[in-house]
């Protein structure tokens, strides 16, 4: 019977066979990736008109806030166009051509005294807005600032702001009769109702943690609400100011309706003595003096505000 025992080198490679992991077999390298496809070309965005935020050059814009004026004069030309009043779209009783409104430009100059009268007007309107600033600034501070305050004032504020300021003509009629006293308290109250609820709300929306800071520094009251609540505010409360003087300058037909004496009267009675006597031409050219004088005092404010708080002006230009 033959040994089948193998040899010591073919056992000592019986072992290593047995013991050794069979190396794996060689693979073929892997084939390069495929190129992605193209990517298709982004169709091109359409420039639209309205777009949120968007900054407007100054030439654009000027453009812009002449637009409804050019539109406004042509639908004027078109609606009075007719050399009979009987053939226009418009009676002339309603709506004068603009040849007739400014054909009566120099009698309202010189013989209606239209600059004296404004400037009677101004008067009364600033005098009434003095007031109402004296009385309403810092009780809107100490409303916005001490809560008991508030609490004290605050229903009253409240029924002011809703208040029907065409009912308060005959009020202060049978207070101050028709003399200057009338005109400008019925301008003071009005202003008034509107000025003191703008107030409390600026001096109130200023961060608590200002005034956290101030009181962890020693603050006192006084201090807290010199020092740091009005300051904070103050360009609300301008901004406030600004917007009553302008509510004050639309009330001055209200406050003119009646005439006392003889003289001037206010372009509010002008705009009444017109209207009575059917010079509608005299009508709207002081309507469009009213509204002139008005843009150039809201302008005025807003000039002033920019050079009192220039900071402002830089950060809302970043």
């Amino acid at each position: 019977m033959p040994d089948e025992t193998p040899s010591a080198p073919n056992r000592v490679a019986w072992w290593q066979r047995l013991w050794t992991r069979p190396a794996p077999p060689e693979e073929d390298e892997p084939s390069p990736p495929e190129p992605p496809p193209p990517a298709k070309p982004e169709p091109a965005r359409r420039r639209s008109l309205l777009r949120v935020r968007d900054r407007v050059s100054p030439g654009l814009r000027t453009a812009l806030s002449l637009l409804p004026f050019v539109l406004f004069v042509a639908w004027w030309f078109w609606v009075t166009a007719g050399a009979e009043p009987e053939l226009r779209r418009i009676s002339s009783r309603i709506l004068p051509s603009p040849a007739e409104v400014i054909a009566r430009c120099p009698a309202l100059w010189f013989e209606s005294a239209l600059m004296r009268n404004i400037l009677l007007s101004l008067s009364r309107v600033l005098g009434g807005f003095a007031v109402a600033a004296i009385v309403a600034i810092p009780l809107g501070i100490a409303m916005g600032s001490f809560g008991r305050v508030g609490a004290t004032f605050g229903l009253v504020a409240t029924l002011l702001s809703y208040l029907p300021t065409p009912a308060i003509v005959p009020l202060t009629m049978a207070w101050w009769k028709t003399g200057e006293e009338q005109k400008v308290g019925f301008l003071a109250l009005g202003t008034f109702a509107y000025l003191l609820p703008l107030i409390v709300r600026h001096v109130q929306a200023v961060d608590h943690k200002y005034v956290l800071s101030a009181y962890s520094q020693g603050a006192t009251a006084w201090q807290v609400v010199t020092k740091v609540l009005v300051p904070v505010a103050l360009p609300g409360i301008v901004d406030a100011m600004r917007l009553c003087l302008g509510i004050g300058w639309t009330y001055i037909v209200l406050a003119e309706v009646i005439k006392a004496g003889e003289g001037l009267g206010g372009v509010g009675n002008l705009i009444m003595v017109f209207q009575r006597f059917g010079r509608m031409e005299e009508v709207y050219l002081t309507v469009a003096a009213i509204m002139l004088v008005g843009a150039v005092l809201d302008r005025s404010c807003v000039w002033f505000s920019r050079w009192l708080f220039p900071y402002r002006t830089a950060t809302a230009d970043e």
